[in-house]
């Protein structure tokens, strides 16, 4: 029998073989030669305590583990149980917030990345933030009233302060309610005087933690008086501003009367200054929009002899957003619509005019709705498809879509709407008046940079026919 043999192959493979065996004899003294790293004795990472809501812990590996060899070193961690801390890792760098409170125990690998390793672990314990009992911040003075007087107001919401935030609930005492008996609204006390003598007010917050703290007032009821408290003769309408912006004025020497005609001393007080802050100057009230938020404002009226009353308002500080800033009418058919964009940044994607128009020939209605296209400009115009010489009578210089009216029809509200949500409306969609019977215009005040999805007439401002003044103004 001849045998062939393919020497070339045969060498090939001697030399392969060779190779690998070169490899793992080298691999295998490297390994044999690499120093695993080790834990440091000295710097072994001893129990750590958290509390919620404090500053992580951060631990520097680079000191709790050694390698002879400088070799860098990369690191897992693995908390038991899990849900306690979280942990990462950034360089040699451990850090440990506490999530839960509890024990766990937390397992630390050092790898030099040549098959050497080191462990250790350590206790963790997360504690709950030691709770912090509410304190009085602003006392409240001594009282007097006369027996026949209404009751007194008083806003509480910044008599008393809490360090953790915590939500404070409120309750108010007499201590002799056959003299004067109290009640709570929120954080608005009323007083009703009942008999001659004093009584003592206690008012207590509790922050729901277990922290507690209270403080108290003499309210002394005198004999009947001829005397006639004044009264509220208009309340306030609830206000709104934006963000940051300008201040507004409320006129307030017809908010309240006196049957006497006492000359009446006005106060006001915001329950947060941080949102709107209040001044008062004789009887014009400033209001200075800060952060968004709400506030309750309290104007107080006291006559100077024993009589006082109060109203109070509500201010809202919202966010600038895409409004509707103007609708001006011509006549034949010279409408304009203008929206404008405080907010640049803000895109206007998935925003569209809803024109509601009533017909009265026929008694329908009609809807039309012009979509909002993608736009850079401070101001967003949209005119009637039929309004021709709208660069002429305008200092405008572009407009971004047209709409349109159905003939024998009036338009009687105009809704911005962002994915199907009116967020500004102008005028009513039920009504069947025109919005503007006669022509001319509405301007909303410049004060306002948002839109509101209720209508309020007070904030806008008539203009007369053909004044295209505030258009891309």
């Amino acid at each position: 029998m001849d045998i062939k043999v393919n020497t070339r192959k045969i060498l090939v493979t001697l030399c392969l073989m060779l190779v690998i065996s070169t490899i793992l004899s080298f691999s295998t003294y490297a390994a044999s030669n690499n120093q695993s790293p080790i834990v440091v004795a000295s710097e072994r990472i001893p129990k750590q305590t958290i509390t919620l809501g404090q500053p992580q812990k951060v631990i520097d590996l680079s000191k709790v583990f050694y390698d002879a060899d400088g070799d860098t070193l990369t690191y897992k961690v693995v908390p038991s149980p899990f849900g306690i801390v979280a942990t990462q890792v950034t360089g040699d760098q451990l850090i440990i917030e506490g999530v839960a409170p509890g024990n766990t125990r937390i397992k630390v690998t050092a790898d030099d990345g040549k098959v050497g390793r080191a462990m250790t672990s350590f206790e963790v314990e997360v504690l709950l933030q030691a709770n912090t009992d509410p304190v009085v911040a602003e006392a409240l003075t001594n009282q007097t009233l006369a027996v026949n007087s209404a009751d007194s107001t008083i806003d509480i919401s910044n008599v008393f302060t809490d360090a953790d935030n915590d939500v404070l609930t409120l309750s108010a005492v007499s201590n002799d309610t056959d003299i004067a008996t109290v009640s709570l609204n929120g954080t608005i006390l009323s007083i009703s005087p009942q008999k001659v003598g004093a009584a003592t007010i206690t008012l207590t917050a509790t922050d729901g933690n277990g922290g507690t703290i209270s403080t108290n007032f003499t309210v002394t009821v005198t004999a009947a008086s001829s005397n006639h408290a004044p009264i509220v003769a208009k309340t306030i309408k609830d206000q709104r501003g934006n963000e940051n912006g300008v201040i507004w004025n409320i006129e307030l020497n017809d908010i309240f009367t006196d049957e006497d005609q006492d000359a009446l001393t006005l106060s006001v007080n915001s329950s947060n200054e941080a949102v709107a802050a209040v001044t008062l100057n004789g009887t014009t009230l400033s209001l200075q929009p800060k952060a968004i938020g709400t506030s309750r404002i309290m104007v107080t009226a006291s006559d100077g002899n024993g009589g006082q009353v109060s109203t109070i308002f509500i201010v809202t500080i919202e966010a600038p957003t895409f409004f509707i800033t103007d609708f001006l009418q011509g006549g034949s058919g010279r409408d304009v619509i203008q929206l404008s964009n405080p907010n640049l940044f803000e895109e206007t994607v998935g925003y569209e005019i809803v024109l509601h128009q009533y017909n009265p020939t026929a008694s329908t209605r009609n809807v039309e709705r012009v979509e909002i296209f993608r736009a850079n400009n401070a101001n967003y115009i949209i005119i009637n498809e039929i309004f021709y010489d709208f660069f002429d009578l305008t200092n405008a210089q572009y407009y971004n879509n047209e709409f349109h009216v159905e003939n024998g029809s009036y338009i009687v509200a105009i809704a911005l709407e962002r994915n199907g949500q009116i967020v500004d409306l102008l005028g009513d969609p039920t009504s069947t008046t025109a919005l503007l019977p006669n022509n001319g215009g509405l301007a909303r005040y410049s004060r306002f940079q948002s839109g509101s999805s209720i209508f309020e007439s007070s904030e806008w401002r008539q203009l007369q026919p053909g004044d295209y003044s505030t258009i891309n103004k």
